[in-house]
């Protein structure tokens, strides 16, 4: 067992995980700066080693264990025997060990555990826990010793405890080795291991193409191994190579040569001019040169050990070039081509609604000094990680990355290719400080631009320590209209203001708004100084609001009104100007919104939105909005009025028409037919001068009373009453001429009207006139009511009254009493009296009382009847009750028949002839007006009054006052970034202003709309970008439209497509931000931002051009032991024939793969296709940089580094991959 268990550990097989190389380090260092060294580790060792001889020692007193346990015994001399086993071979260990000895890491714990008196018995251990101390078995990454102490043991041991306890489920063996301690020359176990990480050195136009490939996205997190410092160099490259061709898989390797580099910084690395690539798998030919050593590694060095090589850190690069062609190394391409600035023509893909980042950050970065800011890494030195406003400086790094993968340097002189990169770091970064952007939703690019313009100035922030401001005001005695005083007050704000905010957005993008506010009652003046970045410009369009308006007047039928405001207006606007057109008296007008049939928002009450919204976002195209004309004087009631009907055949109502509002006196309250007579006149108008309601009054007798004879039904039923007291209400009957009956009555009732009462508070909606005893009450009942509930006038009203109203009702009962006589002789009239009272006892019982009370005139109620009959009166004025008129089918056809020319449903028209006149008169001047930016301009510094939501505080009047505002330019900075405000949004309501505004693309002359045009370096300004935005407000899409900073020409951003164009292309109603450049005037001119900008950009390009001059001279010198044997032999003789040059090539075969032994360097094929199609097997690559010794100006070469099908089949089996692996090496 023991020989299998050998066998297991001597064939671990080691794969990369994914780690970072950061990660590493920093587990690294936390391991060296443990108390806990390597020495300390072997002083542990040993005092383990004590351990097993004192367990030794008391191995007799183990062994006198009392027999009484036997089960025990059996346990505890297992123990003792695995214990004096494991110390003998600690011993033999300690004198036969030596350097390279594989050494096994356990948990320590488990180990003082299995020689810890307290254990009795092995059952009491487990299985050994690797997996508790490893991080990574791979990469030989621990954990933190502090936490999870560990220990080595040597080979022998650790195979004799698994063979004995096993180890735990997923856990591996953990090795690593014996080596000499550099300083004592002592045997230490290696914990710190040397890692490396492996790159592949690529031209610079071909990683354009491929760095957004999804084969390399994890790469960097892979391409990282570790060895130990005592292996070979031979054991290191096999690593390097195996993984090489795992990744390049589509590379055929019998058609290659390899060239592999080992690259170091020496912690050197602030001098690279991108502070990834040391992690990166792929760089570029400047990356490869920017380091700070380069050792050419060769087959006489692959036995030698690392540490020998002093090759304990850094990188092995990997270059290949195409075996028996023309070409040289790609580490030697700045010997042919020159470094050229990146073209800055490369466009940012969409990775999901992302449209709005790309337009704004390509604007941004084609900012000549902002990108030169950024590109140099001048930024670096100005990082503020410590402003609680900031994020660490991740937002600055993240958008100089952003620059750097957009002006990457390249070499040669040709046409550049246009490509796109995923921004995928730049958009997490943003999306992790600010979650408005972390995820995948449609965003505005002007809040966006705010944002990252807010975020990289307080990341840069120069000022450590912000101190606390108060911001400079005039003085009571200043003249407001001295410009020096206001001048030095303006320049105490700015001397203020960069006392907290001082960085190169400062510098560049910031300018000073003037506000002034003049009170109206007492005229004083304010003026103040505010900062602005982008200024943000109201667009001269016709904002106005069209409705058609629906009007019901109170003494006529309804009507609508066009009407014409602006959009801003209040709902009080509207009212006035329906008063105005109308010729009513505003406050007689009352506003609501109508939905199925009933109230749905009452406009006046309290709680309305029409105390803060605008009528455009009140009232939308679909609402029904009706104002009502309720002329009702002070103690009056306003009563509102729905209407039901009740269809043949249904047994409960339903609402229909439009709902209505009447006023009654007080003393009209208790009259049921004053109240009929005026929902009759309101009917008549509303259905449209409907006319055949019964008329009102009979003519009284000629000694002026109206005798009680003509209604014996009354007279009988009421045989007591008083009915001079009820003659008011006897005159209301309705009697008719009848030739069969004189005395017959109009039995016509097309409605019946019901009292909705005791309306809870919350179910209505009442005005501010409730609270005001001088105005009357207006209220609407709740649309969710139950109005089915409302009950009949006649519960609510004087029985007698009742019986007067309903005198029809009386007259039909007596009628279909006289037909069921079946021709009886007439009944006297004491027997119908009786038959009367005898017919409906509980009526009988109700006159009976009516009779008492109709003794005395006028009439008492009985206090029990009074209790449980309210009175209309208490009803709607002391609650809140309404009526409903419940019709019926055949009347509501008889009324509101279809041949009426207006109703309720199709009201008439107001003619409003101002505004006809007012259209007339702009048909006939009509003219194409265009919009331009100074009209923009002009709009932005006109004076305007605050509305009453903000009102300004006069300090003198000690009131807030509806002042008079302006906002004046004071200056301008040197990069003027506009915002057309094409968006007006704000509560409830948004839409976008599509017109296009004419602006100049040069000569913008600001000095017409600053106040102080005092400025030396001028007001004249030169377009430089143009962000746009396609749609509408739900959703659109956004490009730019960039003057490049690098040939300066136009180019049209879309995403990932760039084309060439002409600024005067993005003149048009998408245009959304400008970005105006101040143009120098005259030699005078300081130049753009602060002395201190400009210092750190001419420094950090100094540095830049010192660093590629270095370059050169670092590539020169590689190249006199880096030459191709081409090269060399066309240095010798270039009239060297070519049988000549091949017999020197036969002789080089003799090596492994093509190679002299006597050259280190050999030649190798930069493969710009090599991430083609696998299928295909030729792949073209256009360059323009010169990778053949032979200048030319275009080199267009194929490349054949595919094989076919079979070959790659047989290629990637795995003995023939690692005998050509080998074989590459042998010959390097």
């Amino acid at each position: 067992m023991e020989g299998e268990q050998q066998d297991e550990i001597t064939d671990l097989n080691i794969e990369l995980l994914d780690k970072s190389l950061e990660d590493q380090i920093h587990i690294r260092s936390s391991e060296d700066s443990d108390k806990t060294s390597e020495e300390e580790k072997e002083e542990e060792e040993d005092v383990a080693v004590t351990v097993h001889a004192e367990t030794e020692n008391n191995s007799e007193d183990i062994n006198g264990i009392e027999n009484e346990e036997e089960q025990e015994n059996i346990g505890d001399e297992t123990l003792t025997m695995q214990r004096n086993e494991i110390i003998k071979l600690l011993k033999t260990n300690k004198e036969q060990e030596k350097e390279g000895d594989r050494i096994y890491i356990i948990p320590k714990v488990w180990y003082e555990q299995f020689f810890s008196r307290s254990t009795q018995s092995a059952d009491q251990l487990g299985p050994i826990n690797i997996n508790s101390i490893a991080k990574d078995y791979d990469l030989f990454l621990l954990e933190d010793y502090n936490e999870q102490p560990y220990m080595s043991l040597p080979e022998t041991v650790f195979i004799k405890l698994v063979e004995w306890y096993r180890m735990s489920e997923n856990s591996k063996p953990l090795y690593t080795y014996l080596i000499k301690d550099p300083q004592t020359g002592e045997l230490i176990t290696e914990y710190n291991k040397a890692y490396f990480r492996i790159q592949y050195l690529k031209g610079n136009d071909t990683l354009s193409r491929v760095e957004t490939n999804s084969q390399y996205r994890n790469v960097n997190n892979m391409n990282i191994f570790s060895v130990s410092a005592i292996d070979t160099l031979r054991t290191a490259m096999t690593r390097v190579i195996e993984f090489f061709y795992e990744i390049e898989d589509n590379l055929d390797i019998q058609k290659l040569n390899v060239k592999v580099w080992h690259v170091n910084n020496n912690g050197k690395q602030e001098e690279m001019t991108d502070n990834s690539i040391c992690s990166t798998y792929l760089i570029d030919e400047i990356q490869f040169l920017s380091y700070n050593t380069r050792r050419h590694l060769t087959k006489d060095l692959l036995d030698e050990k690392l540490r020998d090589l002093d090759i304990l850190s850094g990188n092995f690069v990997v270059e290949v070039i195409q075996s028996n062609k023309n070409y040289h190394w790609v580490s030697n391409a700045l010997h042919y081509n020159k470094i050229q600035p990146g073209p800055g023509i490369m466009g940012l893909q969409n990775l999901g609604n992302t449209c709005y980042m790309n337009s704004a950050s390509q604007c941004l970065v084609h900012i000549p000094q902002l990108r030169d800011y950024f590109l140099y890494n001048g930024y670096e030195k100005e990082i503020n990680a410590d402003n609680p406003l900031g994020y660490q400086g991740y937002m600055a790094t993240a958008f100089s990355s952003l620059i750097h993968i957009l002006f990457p340097e390249t070499m040669g002189t040709g046409v550049h290719t246009q490509s796109a990169i995923a921004p995928t770091h730049f958009k997490s970064t943003i999306g992790h400080i600010n979650s408005m952007f972390a995820g995948y939703l449609q965003q505005d690019s002007q809040e966006f631009l705010a944002f990252l313009l807010d975020s990289l100035h307080e990341d840069l922030n120069r000022i450590m320590d912000k101190p606390y401001i108060e911001k400079p005001a005039l003085k009571d005695t200043d003249d407001v209209d001295d410009f020096e005083t206001i001048k030095k007050l303006a320049s105490d704000t700015w001397e203020k203001h960069l006392q907290r905010n001082d960085s190169v957005i400062t510098d560049l993008f910031v300018g000073m708004y003037k506000s002034t506010l003049e009170c109206p009652e007492c005229s004083n003046i304010s003026v103040t100084f505010d900062p602005y970045n982008d200024l943000t410009l109201p667009l001269p369009v016709d904002s106005i609001w069209k409705s058609n308006v629906r009007v019901f007047p109170q003494n006529s039928p309804p009507f609508t009104l066009e009407a014409e405001l602006d959009r801003n207006a209040t709902f009080q606007d509207l009212k006035q100007y329906i008063a105005d057109k109308a010729e009513m008296d505003v406050n007689h007008i009352y506003g609501c919104d109508v939905f199925s049939h009933q109230f749905y928002n009452n406009f006046e009450s309290d709680n309305s939105q029409a105390k803060f919204l605008g009528v455009r976002e009140l009232i939308s195209e679909t609402d029904l909005v009706i104002f009502y004309e309720i002329q009702a004087s002070t103690g009056d009631l306003i009563i509102p009025v729905l209407n039901t009907c009740l269809e043949d055949g249904f047994t409960s109502s339903r609402l229909f028409g439009v709902p209505f509002f009447i006023t009654l006196s007080a003393e009209e309250l208790n009259d049921p037919f004053i109240l009929k007579k005026k929902l009759e006149d309101q009917y008549k108008h509303l259905s449209g001068g409907f006319i055949n309601f019964p008329s009102y009054e009979n003519k009284e007798d000629g000694d002026g009373v109206l005798s009680i004879d003509k209604f014996p039904l009354l007279k009988t039923k009421y045989p007591n009453a008083d009915f001079e007291y009820y003659g008011t209400y006897l005159r209301h009957i309705t009697l008719l001429n009848d030739e069969k009956k004189e005395d017959s009555v109009e039995t016509k009732r097309f409605f019946d009207i019901k009292i909705l009462g005791q309306l809870h508070e919350r179910a209505t909606t009442k005005s501010d006139s409730c609270t005001s005893p001088e105005k009357p009450t207006f209220w609407t009942p709740a649309g969710h009511i139950n109005y089915r509930a409302a009950k009949d006038m006649s519960d609510f009203i004087d029985p007698v009254i009742a019986d007067i109203y309903n005198y029809d009702k009386l007259v039909k009962e007596e009628e279909s009493e006289d037909s069921e006589g079946n021709d009886e002789e007439m009944i006297s009239a004491e027997e119908q009296t009786e038959q009367a009272t005898n017919t409906d006892k509980p009526e009988t019982t109700d006159v009976e009382e009516q009779q008492t009370m109709s003794t005395e005139s006028p009439p008492t109620k009985d206090e029990e009847t009074e209790a449980h009959r309210p009175c209309l009166e208490s009803l709607f004025q002391d609650q809140f009750s309404a009526i409903v008129c419940e019709w019926n089918t055949s009347s509501v056809n008889e009324a509101f028949t279809s041949d009426k020319i207006i109703n309720w449903e199709r009201p008439g028209v107001l003619e409003n002839k101002e505004l006809q006149e007012i259209r007339k008169a702009k048909k006939e001047n009509k003219k194409a007006i265009d919009i331009t930016l100074g009209d923009c301009l002009q709009l932005f510094s006109k004076k305007e009054v605050l509305g009453i939501a903000d009102s300004w505080y006069c300090p003198k009047c000690k009131e807030h006052r509806q002042a008079s505002k302006r906002i004046q330019l004071w200056n301008t900075p040197d990069i003027l970034l506009i915002h057309l405000k094409r968006f007006e949004s704000s509560r409830s309501f948004a839409d976008k202003i599509t017109e296009t505004v004419k602006f100049p693309i040069t000569d913008l002359d600001m000095s017409h709309h600053v106040v102080d045009r005092d400025d030396p370096r001028g007001y004249i300004y030169d377009l430089i970008a143009v962000d746009n935005h396609f749609g509408g407000i739900g959703g659109g899409h956004y490009t730019a439209y960039v003057k490049n900073c690098v040939d300066e020409q136009w180019y049209y951003f879309n995403d990932g497509h760039v084309t060439s164009t002409v600024p005067e292309e993005s003149i048009a109603g998408s245009a959304y931000l400008l970005f105006y450049l101040r143009r120098p005037v005259g030699q005078d001119f300081p130049g753009y931002g602060s002395e201190r900008l400009r210092e750190i950009i001419n420094e950090s390009r100094e540095k830049h051009d010192q660093r590629i001059e270095r370059l050169y001279v670092v590539q020169e010198e590689l190249y006199e032991s880096n030459k191709s044997e081409s090269e060399e032999d066309d240095k010798a003789n270039e009239s060297e024939s070519e049988s000549e040059s091949e017999s020197d090539d036969d002789e080089d075969s003799d090596s492994v793969v093509s190679t002299s032994e006597d050259k280190q360097d050999e030649e190798e094929t930069y493969n710009s296709g090599s991430h083609s199609d696998t299928n295909m097997s030729e792949t073209e690559v256009t360059s323009d940089t010169n990778y053949s010794h032979e200048p030319t100006d275009q080199n267009v070469m194929t490349v054949d580094i595919t094989s076919t099908d079979e070959e790659h089949n047989d290629i990637n089996s795995d003995r023939k991959r690692i005998r050509l692996i080998r074989d590459h090496i042998t010959s390097i």
